[in-house]
């Protein structure tokens, strides 16, 4: 279960750091800046809701929940980025750091 959970929340956010810039720039048809700046959202979002996460863990008395959560949002903000069609700047935003957010159930 762990390896599972583990991968879903952050091989989407290795892979995409990988390979996000140039994915960016093909699909929105931008510069190396606008795709870079894309992919600070998704590190935001992890900073930001790192702590949160735990606390809410930590009120819950719960490890497992927040982790399932944390991975589900994982996935769908996965194929959001990834098959939702004609997307806006905002909502590709939106969708990394929602990516970024699902990760805070690690540390």
């Amino acid at each position: 279960d762990n390896a599972l959970i583990t991968f879903s929340c952050w091989g989407p956010i290795v892979t995409f750091e990988l390979w996000g810039i140039t994915y960016l720039q093909q699909w929105h048809h931008s510069s190396t800046f606008e795709a870079a700046t894309a992919i600070i959202y998704m590190w935001v979002g992890i900073g930001i809701s790192s702590p949160i996460v735990g606390w809410w863990s930590n009120h819950i008395a719960s490890r497992k929940i927040p982790m399932i959560c944390c991975a589900l949002l994982s996935i769908a903000s996965s194929l959001a980025i990834l098959y939702l069609p004609h997307q806006s700047w905002y909502l590709m935003y939106t969708c990394l750091f929602l990516l970024g957010c699902s990760a805070a159930s690690q540390p």
